[in-house]
C-alpha cells in the first residue's frame, strides 16, 4: 500500500497542562509516520489526520489549524494539526 497519498499533516504540541506521562513538550512536531507520538494521542488524532489529508473540514477548525486534546483529562496535552 502506498502511504504517500493525500496531504501531509503536521502535528504540533500546542500546550501541556500538567505533566505528560509520554514526555511531550510544547512545540514538538511530528510528521508521518508520527514516530515518537504517544499511541493514545495518535489513536485520538487519527480520524482528524485522515480527514485533513483528504481535504475534509472540521467545524471547529480555524485558520487551517485544528486543535485536539489528548484523552488524559488530568495532564492535558493539546495538539495542533495543520496541512503542509
Amino acid at each position: 500500500m502506498d502511504v504517500n497519498f493525500g496531504k501531509d499533516v503536521i502535528i504540533k504540541v500546542a500546550s501541556v497542562k500538567g505533566r505528560c506521562d509520554y514526555g511531550h513538550k510544547k512545540n514538538q512536531e511530528f510528521k508521518h509516520p508520527f514516530l515518537g507520538l504517544c499511541p493514545y494521542a495518535l489513536h485520538t488524532l487519527w480520524p482528524y489526520i485522515t480527514t485533513k489529508r483528504f481535504n475534509g473540514k472540521i467545524p471547529w477548525e480555524k485558520n487551517n489549524k485544528l486543535r485536539i486534546s489528548c484523552p488524559n483529562p488530568d495532564d492535558l496535552v493539546v495538539f495542533e494539526l495543520t496541512e503542509k
